[in-house]
C-alpha cells in the first residue's frame, strides 16, 4: 500500500475558528499524520504580533520557518531581520524571537525536532511516472 497524503492548505484542520482579527493556526503535521516532528502553519493579518510569542524553547526543538506569503519581520536580540515568501528562517532552541506581519499579513510554515536527530544519509530512488 502507498503511503503518500496530499492535501491542499483549506483541507487541514484548523484549530478552532480564526480569531476576528483573521489570525489562524492550522496543525499541519497532525492533520497529514506526520509524527517525526512537528509542522504547523501560522497565517498571521496584517500588523499582527506572533500569536503565540512562547519566548525560549524550553523543550530543545530547533525550529525552521518557510515563510509561504506576505512579508514581515522576525525580530531577536535588538535586531530585525526582513522577511518573505520563499525565506527559510531556522531559530536555535533557546533563542526567543517575535514575527510581527507586514501590511498584507504573513503565512509561514513551522517545522520543529529536537535538535541533532537530523538524517543527513538520505538514499533517495527516482522512478519513471
Amino acid at each position: 500500500m502507498t503511503d503518500i497524503l496530499i492535501k491542499r492548505f483549506f483541507e487541514l484542520d484548523a484549530q478552532g475558528k480564526p480569531s476576528p482579527d483573521g489570525q489562524q493556526y492550522l496543525p499541519a503535521g497532525e492533520s497529514m499524520g506526520v509524527t517525526s516532528l512537528g509542522m504547523n502553519i501560522t497565517k498571521l493579518p496584517p500588523h499582527r504580533l506572533e500569536p503565540c510569542n512562547r519566548g525560549k524553547h524550553t523543550n530543545q526543538q530547533e525550529e525552521v520557518y518557510i515563510v509561504l506569503d506576505g512579508h514581515g519581520v522576525i525580530q531577536a536580540d535588538g535586531y530585525n531581520w526582513q522577511i518573505g515568501p520563499g525565506m527559510l528562517i531556522r531559530v536555535g532552541p533557546g533563542q526567543e524571537r517575535k514575527f510581527v506581519s507586514g501590511t498584507k499579513g504573513l503565512t509561514i510554515l513551522t517545522m520543529s525536532a529536537i535538535q541533532g536527530n537530523n538524517s543527513t544519509d538520505l538514499s533517495y530512488q527516482t522512478s519513471a511516472l
